[in-house]
C-alpha cells in the first residue's frame, strides 16, 4: 500500500513539471515561409533578405496590406546591416509570426554567396523551425529577382517551382539536388567543398494588352505601411517586392571554397561532377561518330546507374588519386552506328567503349574546373584521403591540402557496360 502511495505521490509531483505546448500559435497567427533570399550590396555593409510567403486559402490576400497575388504569396524585402534587422523590419509590418517550417527553398545571389554564407548558416542554427531538408540554391544575379519571378499560366509561388525544378535536375545531370543539412555538411567536414544547384530567373517582356501589374517586367516595388516597434525603437521600411513574369533554368553548380563562392560549373561539368561523387542521376548521354563517308552517327544512351570509388595511393611519399567509375546505360537510339547492320557483340563493345570515353571527358571536364581552375575539392577527395589514411591525413596533408590539392596526379578509369539494347538488335533502313 506504500508503494502505491508513493507512485502516485511521484506522478502528482510530476505533472508540475509538465507545462504542455509553451510555445504554441494558432495556425492563423503564423506568416507560412516559403523561400527566403540573400543579397548583399557588393560592400558586405548592407543585406537583403527577400522572404516569400503563403497565403492560405480564404486568409488575408496580403499580411502586409499588398494586392492579392494569383500565386497564393506575397513577396517581401528589407535591408539592414544584418539578416536579423532585415527580419526584424519585416516582422515590424506583419500581423503575424514568420514560421519557417513550410519552407522549401532558400537562394543566394552571386555576392551574399561570396561574402556571407557562414552568416547566413549561423541564421539557420538559430532558426529551430527552418527545415534542413529544403533545398539550398545559388544565382549568378539576385536572390529577389529569382523569388519575385513567376512562370507565366502556373498558380503557384517561385519556392515550389523551384524546388521542383531542382528535384527534376537528376534527369539531365545537369545540376543536383542539395538540402541545407548537406551543405552545412560539406562545409563542416574537413577534405571537401560544398556545391549547390545554379539558378537563373529570366523575364519575359511584358504583354501591352495585359492590365494586370503582377505581370509587368518591371523591378519596381511598392512600398507597404511601415510602423515601429517603441520597445526596440527600430523603424520599419520592408517593402512588399512586385512579382514579374518569367522562367526558371536550374543549369550546373555553384562551387564553394570553405565558405565562399569560388565560381560555376557548366552542364558537363556539372555530369562529370555527378559521375565522381555519386549523386543520383540518370541522364542521357548522346556518343557521336563519323563514318568514313564523314558523316555524322549518333548514339543515345539513358544511364540507368553508375558508381565510382576514389583510391589514393602514397607514390614516393606523394598521394596518387585513381577515380574507377562504373556506368550501365540502356540504348535509345541506333542511327548510322559504325557502318553496322546489326547490333553483334562486336559492334556493342564499341558501343560501350564510346559511352566510356564520354563519360571520362565528362570527368576530365569536372577535375581540369574544379582542380586546375577553381582550386577546390568538390570533388571530396581529400575527405577520402582521410578515410584511408586518418592519421597521416591529421599529421601531414590536412593543414597544406589547399596547397596540395591543385596539384595531385589523379587517374582515371571508366567501364561502361549496355544493358538492354531493347528491340534494336537491327539498324533501322529506309527501303
Amino acid at each position: 500500500m506504500k508503494i502505491k502511495n508513493i507512485v502516485i505521490l511521484l506522478f502528482c509531483v510530476s505533472l508540475v513539471f509538465l507545462c504542455g505546448c509553451w510555445d504554441y500559435r494558432e495556425y492563423d497567427d503564423l506568416t507560412l515561409v516559403s523561400a527566403v533570399g540573400f543579397d548583399t550590396d557588393g560592400t558586405n555593409k548592407q543585406v537583403t533578405v527577400t522572404l516569400q510567403s503563403l497565403v492560405p486559402s480564404g486568409g488575408n490576400s496580403s499580411q502586409a496590406g499588398g494586392s492579392k497575388s494569383k500565386t497564393g504569396s506575397i513577396t517581401e524585402k528589407a535591408t539592414a546591416a544584418s539578416i536579423d534587422e532585415a527580419l526584424t523590419k519585416i516582422q515590424n509590418i506583419d500581423q503575424n509570426r514568420l514560421f519557417y517550417g513550410y519552407m522549401q527553398e532558400i537562394v543566394l545571389g552571386a555576392d551574399a554567396a561570396e561574402q556571407i554564407t557562414g552568416d547566413i548558416m549561423g541564421f539557420i542554427d538559430r532558426t529551430p523551425n527552418i527545415r534542413t531538408s529544403a533545398y539550398i540554391s545559388v544565382t549568378p544575379g539576385t536572390a529577389e529577382d529569382v523569388i519575385s519571378t513567376i512562370e507565366t499560366d502556373v498558380n503557384h509561388p517561385s519556392s515550389k517551382t523551384i524546388y521542383s525544378l531542382i528535384d527534376q535536375s537528376t534527369n539531365s545531370g545537369s545540376a543536383f539536388p542539395v538540402t541545407i543539412l548537406e551543405f552545412e555538411q560539406k562545409l563542416s567536414e574537413s577534405g571537401e567543398d560544398a556545391v549547390a544547384p545554379t539558378v537563373t530567373a529570366n523575364k519575359t517582356e511584358k504583354n501591352s494588352n495585359t492590365s494586370d501589374s503582377s505581370l509587368s517586367n518591371s523591378s519596381n516595388v511598392s512600398s507597404v505601411s511601415s510602423s515601429s516597434n517603441a520597445d526596440d525603437n527600430i523603424e520599419s521600411d520592408a517593402v512588399e517586392v512586385e512579382q514579374k513574369n518569367g522562367y526558371f533554368k536550374i543549369t550546373g553548380v555553384a562551387a564553394y571554397k570553405n565558405d565562399k563562392l569560388a565560381g560555376w560549373l557548366n552542364d558537363k561539368e556539372s555530369l562529370g561532377l555527378v559521375w565522381i561523387t555519386n549523386q543520383k542521376a540518370n541522364p542521357y548521354e548522346v556518343v557521336n561518330t563519323s563514318s568514313e563517308q564523314k558523316v555524322m552517327n549518333k548514339m543515345v544512351f539513358r544511364v540507368t546507374s553508375s558508381k565510382s570509388k576514389i583510391k589514393i595511393q602514397i607514390d614516393d611519399n606523394k598521394p596518387v588519386v585513381t577515380i574507377d567509375t562504373y556506368v550501365e546505360a540502356d540504348l535509345r537510339k541506333f542511327a548510322n552506328n559504325i557502318n553496322a547492320d546489326t547490333l553483334t557483340p562486336g559492334v556493342i563493345e564499341l558501343m560501350q567503349k564510346s559511352l566510356a570515353d564520354n563519360v571520362r571527358t565528362d570527368i576530365k571536364n569536372a577535375l581540369n574546373k574544379g582542380q586546375k581552375e577553381l582550386k577546390t575539392d568538390i570533388f571530396c577527395i581529400g575527405n577520402n584521403f582521410y578515410k584511408q589514411y586518418p592519421k597521416l591525413w591529421h599529421s601531414e596533408y590536412e593543414k597544406k591540402w589547399d596547397e596540395i590539392f591543385p596539384t595531385l596526379q589523379i587517374k582515371i578509369n571508366v567501364t561502361a557496360k549496355v544493358i538492354d539494347t531493347g528491340t534494336s538488335y537491327k539498324k533501322f533502313k529506309i527501303k
